[in-house]
């Protein structure tokens, strides 16, 4: 009689794995700390750049945080080393990856408590690295006015593709913290 309810037993335990599971509280029920930037966002540099990298550090201390230990937080860091602000705003690139990320936790079946609440966006500086690049009138004149005219021209530049960027978050996520990094 054993015997029969042996192949009964491994049917059921069978059929048990192929069932799907439960939703779980992993990562798509968290909060979500989402970086955009260039290498330093990104943790060029750090031993361990997802852990000891600025943001990996932010992460892990707003985890610790009152606020994020019931539910938990997301790291979603979507910076690229070598980035210049002009990046951000290409098609494809960090910001539409970020809005498209806001959205669809927005649209999502789970709370509204898994969605983007933090935002850093830390780039600018491979833009300023141009002055110093060969060809640069910083490099080429012993004259201060045009080394200060492409200064300025890179700083307006680097102001206005922050300003989009930071249009396009808010817009998307209008409840987020975002916070600018470096500049």
């Amino acid at each position: 009689m054993g015997h029969r309810l042996l192949p009964l037993l491994a049917a059921f335990l069978f059929l048990g794995l192929l069932a799907p599971a439960p939703p779980t509280t992993g990562a798509q029920q968290a909060p979500v700390y989402l970086a955009l930037g260039d290498s330093l966002a990104f943790g060029v540099g750090a031993s361990n750049p997802s852990t000891t990298g600025y943001v990996g550090r932010v992460y892990e201390t707003l985890k610790k945080s009152e606020r994020y230990q019931a539910t938990g937080l997301e790291l979603v860091n979507l910076s690229v080393p070598g980035a210049k602000s002009t990046d951000l705003l290409v098609p494809g690139g960090q910001l539409d990856s970020a809005v498209n990320l806001i959205s669809q936790r927005q649209q999502d079946a789970s709370p509204a408590a898994n969605e983007v609440e933090i935002i850093t966006i830390d780039i600018g500086g491979n833009d300023l690295l141009a002055l110093v690049a060969p060809g640069s009138p910083c490099l080429q004149s012993a004259s201060v006015e045009p080394c200060r005219a492409a200064f300025g021209d890179v700083l307006k530049a680097i102001q206005s593709n922050l300003t989009e960027a930071v249009r396009r978050l808010r817009q998307a996520a209008p409840a987020a913290i975002i916070v600018v990094v470096d500049l």
